[in-house]
C-alpha cells in the first residue's frame, strides 16, 4: 500500500488559549527542533505574541495583521520546521481528506493514477492506493472485496476504483454503501448495477478503427477481441456496426478461446481480411509477431490496429484513451459528490473519446 502526500491546509478558526510566556531562547529552541512535533504554542512563544494570531496568521487570514507580524510569525514558522496537524484537522471536520484508489500500478493505468494524485493534490487529499493482484477475476473473488475493507478500515473519505470483473454484484460493495461512501469505478463499467463510472467510449473506438480501415480502402475486415470483457465487447460492437454501413464490407468477428486457430486458418485464404482491429495493443503486438511467422507482411500484406497507446509496439496505429484525463475527471468527480453531498443523486457516466493515432501498420490494402 502506497500513499502518497497530501498538501497541508489552513487550521483557520481555531481557538487557543493566550501565552504569556517570552519568546524562546536560542537553546530552547534547538531543542523544540530536535524533540517533539512544533505546534502553533512554540511559534507563539518564540515570536512573543498570541496563539490566536499565530492560528489566524498560518489559517490564511494573515490581511488581518500588520505586514511585519505576519512575516515574523511566517519565518518562525520555517525556522522551526512546523507542519499543521492534519490529524486534528481532520478530527474536527469529520474527514481524513483520504482516498483510496483500487487500481493496478502498471502501464496504462499509471497514467489514470497520476491525473488522480495530481487533481486531488491539489485540493489537498492524499492517496491510498490499494492494489489488486489481478487485472481480472472472477465474480466471487473475493480478493478485491479485502483490499477494500482495509481502505475503509483507514477511514477513507471515498474509492476510486478500477473492477477486476464487471459482473461483481452490488452486495460485493456492502461495506462501501454503510459508511456512505462515494464510490467512482474507471475502465470498466459494473454491469449489474450503476455507479458514478469515467472511463474511455469504447464503442466510439470501435467505430472509428472500422472507418479508418475502410478510408484507406479496406473491404475485408477483422476484429480480434474477447468474449469476457466488456471494453473488448463493446469495441467489437462499434466496429462490427460502423463495418455494416460500408458498401462491400464484410466483417469477420474472433473472440473466445480458439481465437488464435480460427485467425491462422483465416489468415491462408486467397481471400483473408486486409484491416484487422485488435481490442488492445497488447492482442495486436502478439497477432503482428504471428503474422511475421505466417510470412504475412504488415502493412503491405494486412493493417492492424490496436487500442491504447501503450507503445509496445512502437509503430502500431492505435487509439490514444487519455488515461490521465480519465483519472482527472475521476478525481473532480469524488471532489463534487464529498464536497456538495450528492452522494444521493443518479450515477453520473462519462465516456471520454479516444484519439486515433494512424502510424505504420496501417496502409492501403494491396491491389
Amino acid at each position: 500500500m502506497v500513499i502518497f502526500p497530501p498538501c497541508h491546509s489552513s487550521e483557520a478558526g481555531v481557538i487557543y488559549r493566550f501565552s504569556r510566556r517570552p519568546g524562546l531562547n536560542a537553546e530552547e529552541r534547538t531543542m523544540r527542533k530536535q524533540g517533539a512535533a512544533v505546534g502553533l504554542r512554540d511559534i507563539a512563544e518564540m515570536t512573543g505574541v498570541s496563539l490566536t494570531t499565530v492560528s489566524k496568521i498560518l489559517g490564511g487570514k494573515d490581511k488581518l495583521f500588520a505586514d511585519a507580524t505576519v512575516a515574523r510569525i511566517r519565518q518562525a514558522a520555517q525556522q522551526l520546521n512546523y507542519r499543521p496537524n492534519a490529524i486534528a484537522r481532520n478530527l474536527r471536520c469529520g474527514r481524513t481528506r483520504t482516498v483510496g484508489a483500487m487500481i493496478p500500478l502498471i502501464g496504462y493505468f499509471s497514467h489514470v493514477l497520476s491525473g488522480i494524485h495530481s487533481t486531488l493534490f491539489e485540493h489537498g487529499y492524499a492517496v491510498i492506493i490499494g492494489t489488486p493482484p489481478k487485472l481480472n477475476t472472477a465474480s466471487d473473488d473475493q480478493t478485491e472485496a479485502q483490499v477494500i475493507h482495509q481502505l475503509i478500515e483507514r477511514n477513507v473519505d471515498g474509492i476510486i476504483l478500477r473492477p477486476s470483473s464487471e459482473q461483481f454484484e452490488r452486495a460485493y460493495f456492502d461495506e462501501i454503501w454503510q459508511r456512505n461512501v462515494p464510490l467512482i469505478a474507471i475502465d470498466r463499467e459494473l454491469s449489474l448495477f450503476k455507479t458514478d463510472f469515467v472511463g474511455t467510449d469504447d464503442e466510439a473506438i470501435g467505430a472509428a478503427a472500422a472507418r479508418h480501415l475502410a478510408d484507406l480502402g479496406h473491404r475485408r475486415l477483422l476484429f480480434i477481441g474477447r468474449d469476457d470483457v466488456q471494453t473488448a465487447e463493446l469495441r467489437g460492437l462499434g466496429f462490427r456496426c460502423a463495418a455494416g454501413e460500408v458498401e462491400g464490407a464484410s466483417c469477420a468477428h474472433f473472440v473466445g478461446a480458439g481465437q488464435w486457430q480460427e485467425v491462422a486458418s483465416v489468415m491462408q485464404r486467397d481471400d483473408r481480411p486486409t484491416g484487422i482491429f485488435c481490442y488492445s495493443d497488447a492482442v495486436a503486438e502478439r497477432l503482428i509477431t504471428r503474422l511475421q511467422e505466417w510470412g504475412v507482411r504488415v502493412p503491405e500484406d494486412v493493417s492492424v490496429i490496436g487500442a491504447g497507446n501503450t507503445k509496445m509496439v512502437r509503430e502500431l496505429t492505435t487509439f490514444d484513451q487519455q488515461p490521465y484525463e480519465i483519472g482527472k475527471g475521476a478525481a473532480q468527480l469524488y471532489l463534487k459528490r464529498i464536497n456538495e453531498d450528492t452522494r444521493a443523486a443518479s450515477p453520473t457516466i462519462i465516456r471520454l473519446p479516444a484519439i486515433l493515432i494512424p502510424r505504420a501498420t496501417t496502409a492501403p490494402p494491396p491491389a
